[in-house]
């Protein structure tokens, strides 16, 4: 899979992928963060340690992967006191913008320069491990992209559009049926 993951971030002409990590700074990530990555995260960063895939797409090297709660959307909601809250707003304010356990989530990758973010849960215990979220910062709304980040991929390199990730699993499910009875544009690879 990582072989068609690279060939389709290289499809366009102006496209930039930079060298791999080594696996020395693979593993001092993780140890820095305390958090694993999954085989898949790790094999592409051995091959790519971030890049551009020549349109809106950015794959993030490991010194841009930041937890959710430190990562800068560059604009965000703000209290009154002017500090970004929008991973601690209790139940009672705005609920779209909670995501629970959110201190496990990490970014990855993000399209059309910030306007939509993918971050994936790197806590190995957690059920949920491996599960990648779609965050629309601009609009407080966040959703379950994939379960995990092999079904995230697995997605990309079949149908080669970023477009098919740019929404919740729900849309997903249905875009990928209408796809079956070819009422719609996306092309399996």
């Amino acid at each position: 899979m990582i072989n068609k993951i690279l060939n389709i971030l290289k499809e366009e002409s102006n496209s930039e992928l930079f060298g791999g990590a080594s696996e020395t700074e693979i593993n001092n990530f993780e140890t820095e963060i305390y958090r694993e990555l999954p085989q898949l995260l790790k094999n592409l960063y051995l091959e790519i340690n971030g890049g551009y895939d020549g349109g809106l797409l950015e794959f993030y090297s490991l010194d841009k992967v930041k937890n959710i709660s430190d990562f800068d959307f560059g604009y965000y909601p703000e209290s009154e006191s002017g500090e970004n809250l929008i991973w601690d707003f209790d139940e009672n304010k705005i609920t779209k913008c909670l995501i629970e356990n959110h201190k496990h989530y990490y970014s990855f990758m993000d399209y059309n320069f910030g306007g939509a973010y993918w971050f994936i849960n790197l806590n190995k215990p957690d059920k949920k491990y491996g599960e990648v979220l779609l965050l629309y910062n601009h609009m407080n709304e966040y959703f379950k992209c994939q379960s995990d980040i092999d079904s995230f991929f697995k997605l990309y390199t079949d149908y080669g559009a970023i477009e098919i990730l740019l929404d919740s699993e729900i849309e997903i499910i249905k875009y990928l049926k209408k796809t079956k009875d070819n009422t719609v544009s996306y092309e399996k690879h």
